[in-house]
């Protein structure tokens, strides 16, 4: 392991070796002083090859000559030579002034950078910092990137309410070079091992009215718990805002040095009891008196899997998730967790109402989940709609006959294309299953294999340069090589050889 720019050795970076198949606990090791390591006793298989230490990045893939994050050991086989070379970290730093260039303390910055989600490409946060007494602050840790970055300030005396007699004013959230839309902000393209210093933001204070409202609880089962509410800017799932202030005893709350702009107002009860609500608010000049939060009861949701297929396989401590499809679960904190019993049962605890899709970690090699049932309702589009008031349980099928697929992949010299991400998309019709998608990486020799797969018609990508992640999700990235895509059609049980070829990134 070296340091990328200097050349140096690096000591301490930590290098996790884990099996592609299998819940296996990945197999450690550390470098010495010379920046070298040794793995020894390793059974033959693929492992995925995870390297880190603090204020480094990962190393990045940036031609074909870099080393694999996908090995493929063979019996009795060495490999030797590898060599990583590690980066610093980037970093953002700034000042932030008021109107009258004074320093502000206590500035939340955060750091911003579009990505794919399920709704298309968002700015989502990557990093926080927040200004010292000489309204200074810096963000290190960062890989290269495209970012932007905002600024939010809340004037500590307007929390304990408006001066009389005088004008109501508070600092609106800016983002830099100090405007209010997302839109308009400026990019700030960050090489690797750079500090970019003077991102610099001067607030001023404008007009600001008060949120006020009541919360409504419905859950008789919160009675005499302490209930509080937050507001924040609304930026996807980055979200800083003003520390939470309990309601009163007929459940009204009130918010002073409200800024105009889009925000989300939170309301929770209980420490730990998983009851929350999210609503979205748009403030503008007018003060806004008449918020309502309504607290609804949120249940177990139970459930059993079962097993189709070979009886020697075994769901038993599998973890399994209720993955959110939409924003407003995802805001609600509704996502839950469990792990699989002997006999095929789980419990999702505090499940609030929403549409959701059912992900088990780590199944067996050529198994998928092959059906999804709520009470008499079948999942459609790989989602089910849930209600607490339904009181309904959760049937899973999960078929041990998954279609697998091993391929062969080489670049347009027809030599073998290594540690290249090959994505199985399927079919138009299918495209807004998540749970359809797959993602693997070539080993060293250009081979990849996709396993437990379900039926269907898909299509199979590998791009020669890396895409933004998760962007092949996005009709309008995918359009322009549609047809460049490998069709194959998977049956349960089938297994199918198939040779790919990379394809060229258009600018």
């Amino acid at each position: 392991m070296v340091n990328s720019q200097s050349g140096e050795p690096l000591k301490k970076v930590q290098i996790d070796l884990s099996r592609t198949a299998g819940a296996s606990e990945p197999v450690r090791a550390v470098t010495n002083s010379a920046g070298k390591f040794t793995l020894t006793g390793l059974p033959p298989g693929a492992y995925r090859i995870s390297v880190s230490r603090s204020g480094f990045i990962s190393p990045r893939v940036q031609d074909a000559t870099r080393e694999p994050e996908l090995l493929t050991l063979q019996p009795k086989q060495a490999i030797e030579g590898l060599v990583y070379r590690l980066a610093p970290a980037s970093v953002i730093s700034g000042r932030v002034v008021d109107e009258d260039n004074a320093p502000l303390a206590g500035v939340r910055i955060q750091c911003l950078a579009y990505a794919y989600r399920r709704n298309g490409r968002e700015l989502l946060p990557v990093g926080f910092a927040t200004t010292d007494d000489r309204g200074q602050y810096r963000l290190s840790g960062l890989n290269p990137g495209r970012y932007y970055m905002q600024a939010s300030y809340t004037d500590p005396s307007s929390l304990l309410g408006p001066v009389r007699g005088a004008a109501a004013e508070g600092y609106p959230s800016l983002y830099y070079p100090g405007v209010m839309d997302a839109a308009q902000a400026a990019e700030i393209a960050i090489p690797e091992s750079e500090e970019r210093a003077s991102i610099d933001f001067k607030l001023a204070p404008t007009h600001v009215v008060h949120v006020q409202g009541l919360v409504r609880n419905t859950d008789s089962r919160l009675a005499g718990k302490d209930i509080f509410v937050s507001l924040a800017p609304r930026l996807s799932a980055g979200l800083i805002g003003r520390a939470p202030i309990r309601v009163g005893s007929d459940g009204s709350f009130r918010f002073d040095g409200v800024t105009a702009g889009s925000y989300m107002v939170t309301a929770s009860a209980g420490v730990g009891s998983g009851n929350m609500v999210r609503q979205q608010l748009e403030v503008g000049e007018s003060d806004l008196d008449n918020v309502r939060l309504y607290l609804k009861p949120r249940i177990d949701l139970k459930g059993r899997a079962q097993l189709e297929g070979d009886s020697k396989v075994s769901l038993k401590g599998l973890a399994i998730f209720l993955v959110p499809t939409d924003d407003a679960v995802v805001m609600l904190g509704g996502a839950g967790s469990g792990s699989i019993d002997a006999e095929g049962n789980f419990v999702f605890h505090q499940i609030a109402d929403g549409d959701y899709a059912v992900r088990i970690d780590n199944l067996p090699e050529d198994s998928f989940v092959k059906a999804v049932r709520l009470g008499d309702r079948q999942a459609e589009k790989g989602a089910i709609h849930f209600e607490a008031s339904a009181g309904s349980a959760l049937d899973l099928l999960v078929s041990t006959a998954g279609g697998r697929l091993d391929g062969s992949l080489t670049d347009d010299k027809q030599k073998p294309a290594g540690n290249v991400m090959v994505v199985l998309i399927p079919d138009a019709a299918r495209r807004s299953r998540g749970d359809l998608y797959r993602s693997v990486t070539s080993d060293q020799y250009g081979h990849f294999s996709i396993r437990g797969v379900p039926p269907g018609d898909y299509k199979l990508f590998a791009w020669s340069e890396d895409l933004e992640a998760w962007s092949w999700r996005d009709p309008a990235v995918l359009a322009p090589y549609e047809n460049q895509g490998k069709s194959v059609s998977i049956d349960e049980g089938s297994h199918q050889a198939v040779e790919l070829q990379t394809i060229p990134v258009r600018p």
